[in-house]
């Protein structure tokens, strides 16, 4: 058929090729001879006598194999062109490579690399939500009844959600970094929360939280929350473009600010009602952005602090 087959080993590999029938000879070739996998399945591409249909039910098993389940992920339209497929899956640092390279050690990040890449195949791309779920089921990051610390919810991972997302190895790299076992999280992992397309959509209920901590949540209209979130990151945006990164602005002072604030508050509450405290706490109020509607509130409740403002 004019193919050049010039090894000895490889000669052996397509012989296997000539009965691919089943899978088992498929399993063969790629376990056997990973360094020549892709030299043998392009060689094999070139024979109108083989077809290589077979490793796509071989690379649905593996993937059944590692994530425990019956489900098909991989879609074979009987329009794959393999040549593409084949340089796609199987190059050096391709999707096979890195599938077969995880372990327990692997980090999240390694395993969004892998899915970007089974992004660009047309064999894996259809699959790809239904992989990530399967996967994301298997980890601490998924919240169930038994694993209340989790952050991923069902809801989280609709196709509609999943499909927002452009970059699985930034993303996985994120949820790896946020500390599921916190009860309440920091401002700098607020930061973080803000960069996750699936963490951000639920911001809001880490915030609160904090407000709650700070013991402010009478203080404070819940309902204001979702303009007060998109006010602070206005700030940072804003901040961001200062030449000075002094200036810059984040949850993490966001944070720290109404910590300032609920520890001056707690003072005066305790007795340490001077003009000085009172303008302090002013101050701290006009330093933040959610402050500003607490410390309305505080006012409200408490109108002899104006008579320290005078």
């Amino acid at each position: 058929d004019g193919v050049n087959i010039t090894t000895k080993d490889q000669l052996e590999f397509m012989e296997l090729f000539k009965e691919l029938d089943n899978q088992d000879n498929t399993y063969n070739v790629l376990e056997q001879a990973p360094e020549s996998i892709k030299t043998i399945l392009s060689e094999a591409s070139k024979l109108k006598s083989i077809s290589l249909d077979p490793i796509v039910g071989v690379l649905n098993s593996e993937l059944q194999s590692y994530l425990g389940t019956e489900n098909n992920y991989l879609v074979n339209d009987g329009n794959i062109v393999w040549e593409e497929e084949i340089n796609i899956i199987f190059s050096e640092g391709g999707i096979y490579e890195q599938f077969t390279n995880l372990g327990e050690e692997s980090s999240y990040e390694s395993y969004g690399k892998l899915i970007d890449s089974m992004k660009e195949s047309a064999i894996f791309s259809a699959g790809v939500n239904a992989i990530l779920r399967d996967f994301i089921k298997s980890t601490s990051i998924y919240k169930t009844p038994e694993n209340p610390n989790g952050i991923l919810t069902d809801e989280d991972l609709l196709d509609s959600v999943l499909n927002s997302i452009s970059s699985w190895e930034n993303e996985l790299k994120l949820l790896d970094s946020i500390d599921m076992n916190a009860p309440i999280q920091s401002g700098e992992t607020i930061d973080t929360i803000m960069e996750s397309v699936l963490r951000k959509r639920h911001v809001k209920d880490y915030v609160l939280e904090v407000i709650e901590e700070k013991n402010l949540s009478e203080y404070y209209l819940a309902e204001n929350i979702e303009q007060d979130i998109d006010k602070v990151n206005e700030y940072i945006d804003e901040t961001a473009l200062d030449s000075d990164p002094n200036n810059d602005y984040s949850w993490q002072k966001e944070v720290d600010n109404l910590t300032a604030f609920s520890n001056k508050f707690e003072e005066i509450k305790a007795g340490n009602v001077t003009e000085e405290s009172v303008k302090e706490l002013k101050d701290l109020a006009e330093a933040g952005i959610i402050t500003k509607d607490i410390y309305a509130k505080v006012l409200e409740e408490n109108p002899a602090l104006n008579e320290y403002l005078n």
